[in-house]
């Protein structure tokens, strides 16, 4: 934190305590509301998503995708998601070890590791894709994924903070109010433990 200032914003016309903090990326200065600096919502100036996106659009898997004729024609190589074909290299990127561990080193700059949302994240992970942990066979085996998007911690920690809020004490993310759909934005709430197996009872 640089120093202090009041932040007007459109619902706090009087002002909200901010702070005006330079980014460990060097990249200029931005100013930031308090709360969120001691909620851990913003964690940079934005360069981090930025960062995230950028390990995974050069891995060789997709530049190679991009750079053949057949996309080029079809002028959608500029986003691999736009085709079936793009998807499918896309969704293989993401899951592949090499990926998380590259998108893991760009995180630890950042600190995202200790962001409270960070545990729910990679439990979230680990149900759908890690077939070795036990509860596997309830989420990912029978076919839950988390939608490609939340495969980036900081998207998923973005939407989560902006939509859901903190996470309180005995809450745990819920697939609502489809409890056999994925991960995902307009499928997700915080709710108890009693909420969610009311939640499976009724499915």
């Amino acid at each position: 934190m640089v120093r202090e200032v009041r932040k007007v914003t459109r619902g706090h016309p009087e002002g909200i305590r901010a702070a005006i903090c330079r980014c460990d990326c060097g990249d200029g200065e931005v100013t930031v509301a308090i709360a969120q600096l001691l909620s851990g919502k913003t964690r940079s100036c934005g360069c981090l998503k930025r960062e995230l996106a950028a390990v995974m659009i050069r891995d060789e898997r997709i530049v190679q995708w991009r750079r053949s004729p057949e996309n080029r024609q079809r002028l959608i190589d500029a986003n691999p998601w736009s085709s079936p074909e793009g998807r499918e290299v896309m969704l293989q990127v993401v899951r592949s070890a090499e990926h998380r561990e590259r998108a893991a080193s760009q995180m630890t700059i950042h600190g995202l590791e200790k962001h409270p949302l960070y545990s729910t994240w990679s439990g979230m992970m680990h149900r759908c894709y890690n077939d070795r942990r036990e509860n596997f066979k309830w989420y990912g085996g029978r076919g839950i994924q988390v939608c490609p998007e939340w495969h980036d911690v900081a998207a998923f920690i973005a939407w989560i903070s902006e939509h859901l809020g903190p996470k309180a004490d005995g809450m745990t993310l819920d697939r609502y109010p489809d409890p056999d759909g994925n991960y995902e934005p307009g499928n997700v709430r915080w709710a108890t433990r009693k909420q969610q197996a009311r939640n499976r009872s009724a499915s």
